[in-house]
């Protein structure tokens, strides 16, 4: 009995680093930054799952856009982040004013490798809100919380502000400066 043949190693990988690009070309341009000191980014936002029907999924994308090797570290935190939502004429919605009872995460500083992509959620669920409203929510925290109306069009759009870090050995591996997200589609609860 004859063994199907083996794909050499080094031919499988020539083909994931000379193909990925290709497959990932239109999800990569779709949204994101301008680079600022070899890094950008974008937010996602993602429909609500079957088991939480209110709350959008909101993730932060970042890539290393850097030409040489090495890492970038990224000391993300929420209150570096400031969001806004607008509607289709580009008029702010009024941040949520309803109660809040939830906690956000500590973030560690990251490291981001050299030409990597990281995708991480940043949305929260501590806003609270009536069970029966066909409406979505974008909860970012306490004071950075929406309702979304059911009818309409509605985005998401912020900037990412890490100040340079002053740690006396700040190593040039340290990301700094503001990321401009453009705005994103915000998806209608069913």
């Amino acid at each position: 009995m004859k063994s199907a043949p083996r794909i050499p190693l080094l031919v499988l990988g020539a083909c994931l680093v000379f193909c990925s690009p290709f497959l990932r070309a239109a999800d990569d341009e779709a949204g994101w930054s301008e680079p600022v000191n070899d890094l950008r980014g974008r937010l996602v936002v993602l429909p609500p799952l079957p088991s939480d029907p209110l709350y959008c999924r909101v993730f932060l994308e970042l890539e290393n856009t850097e030409n040489t090797l090495g890492q970038r570290k990224v000391r993300f935190a929420m209150d570096k982040l400031v969001l806004q939502v607008i509607d289709k004429d580009g008029k702010p919605l009024e941040v949520s004013h309803n109660p809040y009872s939830g906690m956000s995460p500590i973030w560690e500083p990251m490291l981001l490798p050299f030409g990597g992509t990281i995708r991480f959620p940043i949305n929260l669920h501590g806003l609270g809100h009536h069970r029966d409203l066909h409406q979505s929510i974008i909860d970012m925290g306490p004071m950075n919380s929406w309702i979304i109306p059911a009818t309409g069009d509605y985005f998401a759009s912020g900037t990412l502000t890490i100040p340079q870090a002053n740690l006396g050995t700040t190593s040039h591996f340290d990301w700094y400066g503001t990321l401009t997200f453009p705005k994103v589609g915000i998806p209608k609860v069913k």
